[in-house]
């Protein structure tokens, strides 16, 4: 496995921002109403390289800034719902939605601490990290009453073949995909940029989770249409 050695670096610049919020309106932009769903599966790209040097607490503070945006940018409505119907007052209706945003913000902001922590120390820290998004996509769903909505792998409802891995490893499974790909996605493009081997291995085995992945809903298909007929 290629693994990306780096010199820690405990300050933001600009470009660090403008990094993490691209990633939180290209998550955003993955969802209805705009419903890129692709854009999924590179939108991590731009936080992973903003964090890819950062300290804990830099990359903690980068994570809550695309997180915020993200969920500012997908939950907006939610205090028009409760100013129309709940009768709550607009400022306090747009006070509980920036707490629900910062609480949500709270989990992308973990994600990229925990990031930060393994890429250095963990040769193997492309296959840990999917699990960790994952796992705080299941926390997310739980605590505090769970708000189990927009995970990553819902963005993905149209793309039939693929979403037929669910039924054997659920919404969570598709998810751990996306971030996979994102992951790979970066590794490559900075082992490019940096002029230092492409790691194939990890290509390779992205290309191959897919690859089973269209050609198990491929099956799926069939199999149903056979028993339909």
């Amino acid at each position: 496995m290629h693994k990306i050695t780096i010199t820690k670096n405990h300050g933001e610049s600009i470009l660090d921002f403008f990094l993490a919020l691209t990633s939180g309106l290209l998550l955003t932009a993955a969802y209805p109403k705009l419903d890129w769903g692709i854009l999924a599966w590179i939108a991590l790209v731009p936080l992973l390289c903003a964090i890819r040097d950062k300290s804990y607490k830099s990359a903690f503070k980068l994570g809550f800034i695309a997180g915020g945006i993200h969920y500012l940018t997908l939950l907006y409505w939610i205090s028009g719902v409760m100013n129309t119907y709940g009768r709550l007052p607009a400022p306090v209706s747009w006070g509980i939605l920036l707490l629900l945003v910062s609480y949500l913000s709270l989990y992308p902001a973990a994600f990229c601490t925990l990031f930060a922590g393994l890429k250095n120390r963990y040769p193997q820290w492309i296959w840990i990290t999917p699990f960790l998004w994952v796992g705080f996509e299941y926390l997310r769903s739980l605590f505090l009453s769970g708000f189990p909505w927009e995970n990553l792998g819902y963005a993905q409802y149209n793309l039939l073949p693929l979403i037929q891995i669910s039924d054997i490893f659920g919404v969570y499974g598709l998810s751990a995909l996306i971030v996979a790909t994102n992951l790979m996605l970066f590794e490559t493009g900075w082992a490019v940029y940096t002029k230092q081997t492409v790691p194939w291995k990890s290509v390779l085995i992205v290309v191959c989770l897919m690859a089973i992945c269209f050609a198990y809903g491929i099956w799926r298909f069939r199999e149903v249409s056979t028993l339909v007929q």
